[in-house]
């Protein structure tokens, strides 16, 4: 069997989980993906390499069929995404929050990154970031 590549990659390692899965993220996997638009890949690499210096160790989660999150830590379940419009809102909203409630230590903000959109969406109790990179990265 394959490795799974990294959802970020637009290749979709659906078949390949049971139920929601944590999986360990790698450079690799968001390298891998050489038909990948120019922009999704630099947002998900920027992403991706602002958490490895920040120490963090990086996971994806998925539920097949369901969600996706792109990035989980300890800290926080990150959407990647150029720009959050009406036809993505909901899967990229949904990702961060089926993200942010996995098992773990402590709790987790849920946040979508974009190009150059804040904005914060209230769901039931739980607060969603919406940060746009630059700004994310300090």
């Amino acid at each position: 069997m394959r490795e799974p590549k990294h959802p970020s990659c637009g290749d979709s390692a659906s078949g390949l989980f049971h139920s929601a899965t944590l999986a360990k993220a790698t450079s690799g996997d968001i390298t891998s993906g050489l038909h990948v638009h120019p922009t999704r890949q630099l947002n998900g690499m920027a992403v991706y390499l602002a958490l490895r210096r920040r120490g963090e160790s990086v996971a994806y989660a998925n539920e097949p069929h369901t969600w996706k999150c792109d990035f989980v830590t300890a800290h926080e379940a990150i959407q990647v995404c150029k720009e959050l419009t009406e036809e993505n809102r909901d899967r990229e909203i949904t990702g961060a929050l089926r993200g942010s409630a996995l098992p773990g230590k402590g709790k987790r903000t849920p946040v979508v990154v974009t190009m150059d959109q804040r904005d914060r969406v209230k769901v039931g109790d739980v607060v969603v970031e919406i940060r746009p990179v630059w700004e994310w990265m300090k």
